[in-house]
């Protein structure tokens, strides 16, 4: 596939937009232990090397990775993903800093690697990966929304918010009815869908 990686992977999908600012921290607390226990599992996790962000989350995960300091610099780079999604703020990057910084060295999930559609994209055009991608694919929303869905769909594990962390969408239920017959059928899919909060 265009962007899946290539060897059995986590995905996950938080819709943040609907869920109270207030509670997104304690949020990405639920799903850093529920990823170390899905993760911490030898049968669940045989093979798994990275871990897939997909959601609403506006900024690339790569600004939390390497954080610049101007506040106005990361606001250039957000993405729209959502067409509802308007009240994005300090709360919600605090949350994937939570998130992201359990995969830092030294940090319970230092083991994984975390990743999104950006970085991936990023990745494979500077292998020159994408030389038969048109640009204005990479460009539209849409299509970028169904390759996350498409990752989703073929991640050996998938991780989704509750309904006190998580907007439930009809990409999620998409994803979830896919995966369903794909673990009644394959055994590729190792879970159905894991809540967090």
């Amino acid at each position: 596939m265009l962007s899946s990686p290539s060897s059995p992977y986590l995905t996950i999908h938080w819709r943040m937009e609907s869920v109270s600012p207030d509670v997104l921290p304690d949020c990405a607390h639920d799903l850093v232990d529920t990823i170390s226990n899905l993760l911490h599992s030898p049968h669940l996790s045989e093979g798994i090397q990275k871990v897939w962000f997909a959601g609403d989350y506006p900024v690339p995960l790569v600004e939390h990775l390497y954080p610049t300091s101007d506040w106005a610099q990361t606001r250039a780079t957000l993405q729209n993903k959502s067409g509802t999604f308007r009240d994005f703020g300090e709360r919600h990057m605090e949350a994937v800093n939570v998130l992201v910084d359990a995969f830092r060295e030294g940090a319970e999930l230092d083991r994984w690697t975390i990743t999104d559609l950006t970085a991936e994209l990023a990745r494979m055009e500077k292998d020159d990966e994408l030389h038969d991608v048109h640009p204005e694919f990479l460009a539209d929303s849409g299509a970028l929304g169904i390759l996350d869905k498409m990752v989703g769909m073929d991640a050996a594990i998938f991780v989704g918010g509750s309904k006190r962390c998580g907007r439930t969408s009809s990409f999620t239920k998409q994803v979830i009815d896919t995966r369903q017959k794909f673990f009644e059928k394959d055994g590729l899919v190792r879970n159905v869908v894991e809540y967090f909060g």
